[in-house]
């Protein structure tokens, strides 16, 4: 059968979400439905580019925060072809196609331009904030560092990620300028 009539077939992922009381409940199923289970995945019905997706699947595997510190998974990235299947999934879903700028290859760079297009936050800024962040992750990832320069390092990061909310919050419309995704219930949340 040509590629064109196949039906789409997405990869099957087991994943765990956290349930109440810290419990754990084990799911398997394909990853479009892992991905509406992480509510930082979508923030609209938008389909991300394939390297957004790739740099999700890995990232917030590893980082429970960004996943929504309620689902976890072992990292994996999707081919081309598994990708094409998620984007006639996500279509039948009516997301919508968007060409984003060329700098948007991490998640993090699709929260920050869905940041300007969905809630009109001025990318520009937002960029040059989330790239400091983004630098101060990962020189206390690498620091090998006395306890008291960590503390330090960690301080300076969440002075950095207030000032970012604040800048988030005093230049975010009030209502978002295209629909937001409403995500499923999570099982035993």
């Amino acid at each position: 059968m040509p590629r064109a009539q196949q039906r789409p077939q997405l990869r099957l992922v087991t994943y765990k979400l956290t349930g109440r009381n810290d419990s754990f409940v084990t799911e398997t199923g394909d990853v479009l439905s892992l991905l509406l289970y992480c509510p930082f995945s979508f923030i609209a019905r938008l389909i991300p580019p394939m390297s957004v997706v790739n740099d999700f699947l890995i990232s917030a595997a590893k980082d429970q925060s960004m996943s929504g510190g309620g689902c976890t998974w072992k990292p994996f990235q999707l081919g081309d072809g598994e990708y094409r299947d998620l984007v006639s999934a996500l279509k039948k879903r009516r997301f919508k196609s968007v060409i984003p700028p060329r700098w948007v290859r991490t998640h993090r760079d699709w929260g920050t331009w869905c940041g300007e297009i969905v809630w009109g936050v001025p990318v520009a800024k937002a960029r040059r904030m989330k790239k400091r962040i983004a630098a101060l992750e990962q020189e206390i990832e690498a620091s090998d560092s006395s306890d008291e320069q960590v503390a330090k390092l960690l301080k300076k990061l969440m002075d950095m990620n207030v000032e970012w909310a604040r800048y988030f919050s005093e230049n975010c419309s009030r209502k978002p300028k295209i629909p937001l995704l409403r995500v499923p219930e999570k099982h035993g949340c």
